[in-house]
């Protein structure tokens, strides 16, 4: 396992959606510092995991990500948790739908829309 990316194994795939399962170790680097005491999995590493994710499971292209919209962090991320991630690449809108799920459950700890710069022709 990376000090930096959750070991993820995927549950399903085509070609526009995927959806990845994983534990939140405690060891990952994230944890060190962000809380003392309280360690939850900062915001900026979720997004940045959606669009690893999305580039390495649905070939989402190399391309700048320009907005965001419909952010949504609702739970904590916590150390151990186990998590669904649901990526959603929309390649007409060059947008990437994501929703990172409790693995149980239904309860969502954070969702969002990330937009792209469209690829240069």
């Amino acid at each position: 396992m990376s000090a930096w990316m959750p070991d993820v194994t995927v549950m399903t795939a085509t070609a526009e959606h995927v959806a990845l399962q994983f534990q939140v170790s405690p060891t990952l680097r994230y944890f060190e510092g962000h809380f003392p005491g309280m360690p939850i999995l900062p915001g900026v590493v979720q997004l940045d995991w959606a669009v690893r994710l999305a580039r390495r499971h649905l070939g989402l292209p190399l391309i700048a990500m320009s907005g965001m919209k419909a952010l949504k962090f609702t739970a904590p991320v916590l150390p151990g948790d186990e998590l669904r991630l649901l990526l959603s690449w929309q390649a007409t809108q060059a947008r990437l739908d994501f929703k990172y799920l409790a693995l149980d459950s239904d309860k969502i700890f954070s969702m969002g829309q990330l937009q792209f710069a469209p690829a240069e022709a």
